[in-house]
């Protein structure tokens, strides 16, 4: 009874990948994510990636839950990425790192 309701939870959760995209289909991709009827649940995209089309995914309502794995890239508040991040009005956020990682919280 258990594997079969993970089974259901992958698939009921739609998610686009970005990997290797170019301008164009990163573009297109955030574009159908963040449509107001997207079937899309999770968006998996890189930091760089994030930095470069931030502006197009801080309308309200288009983050629940950001979940920032390698959290330690993330020490620095003032790199462009750390800022881009900041901006994005979201819920929750979780912060995963297998390294040493002192955040502050604020």
């Amino acid at each position: 009874m258990f594997l079969p309701q993970i089974l259901l939870m992958f698939t009921a959760c739609r998610t686009l990948a970005l990997c290797e995209s170019s301008r164009d289909d990163v573009i297109d991709a955030i574009t159908r994510f963040t449509a107001p009827y997207s079937n899309y649940h999770c968006l998996i995209i890189s930091y760089e990636t994030f930095r470069l089309h931030s502006a197009r995914l801080t309308g309200p309502g288009s983050c629940d839950l950001l979940i920032c794995d390698e959290a330690h890239r993330l020490k620095n508040d003032a790199t462009l990425t750390n800022r881009a991040l900041d901006s994005l009005p979201c819920r929750r956020r979780v912060l995963l790192s297998g390294g040493c990682c002192h955040l502050e919280v604020s």
